[in-house]
């Protein structure tokens, strides 16, 4: 195999996808795609890697759990699923002439599978440990379940410092229902939801 195609620490990065509090909390195997991230990190840097991290839309979604916010401290915020949309992040692609890059975080479905299939077409070789990826258990959609979403309600109107009711109608106005209107369930679009609730004032 010729030496560009294969990954290399010269030309090699580790890109941490969306390891936040908010969305970690919905992960049932949390504790093990974390520490398998950190670790990720951790033989990076020995390995002299640049190692970067992205957040989704933080404002929201909380940042980076702490086990991993300390060990990188700088993140860019973002407000698409995948990462070559961050400006930044691209720049140092290609301003460090990296060519292969390891990806770890959530959800593997959504912000993982779309900056995979991003760079693979730029060109990019990547690879996605399977055991420092996840995916929540709200099915292969960028959302949550209705009633995952209900049982948070009290708790994200206590943070807030908003009526629980007007938490629910929020709950409810950024519910999709089923995929041509029988397929699968209802489900909420955290990212909408979350920029709603931003949008209340504080009575």
């Amino acid at each position: 195999m010729p030496l560009s195609e294969r990954f290399t620490a010269q030309q090699g990065a580790l890109l941490v996808v969306d390891v936040q509090e908010t969305l970690m909390a919905l992960i049932p195997d949390r504790a093990l795609v974390t520490a398998n991230a950190v670790r990720l990190v951790k033989g990076a840097r020995l390995l002299g890697l640049p190692v970067w991290a992205t957040e989704q839309y933080p404002k929201g979604l909380g940042p980076t759990v702490t086990e991993l916010a300390e060990l990188i401290p700088e993140r860019q915020a973002k407000t698409t699923f995948h990462c070559c949309a961050v400006p930044q992040f691209l720049e140092q692609l290609y301003g460090r002439r990296i060519r292969h890059i390891t990806l770890a975080g959530i959800e593997a479905h959504v912000c993982v599978a779309q900056t995979a299939l991003e760079l693979l077409g730029l060109g990019f070789r990547v690879q996605v440990p399977a055991d420092a990826v996840t995916s929540s258990a709200s099915g292969l959609d960028p959302h949550i379940s209705l009633a995952n979403a209900q049982i948070q309600v009290a708790r994200v109107a206590k943070a807030r410092g908003l009526p629980t009711d007007k938490v629910t109608a929020l709950v409810s106005a950024n519910t999709d229902g089923r995929d041509l209107g029988v397929l699968g369930e209802p489900g909420v679009n955290v990212l909408r939801l979350n920029v709603a609730l931003d949008g209340l004032a504080v009575p």
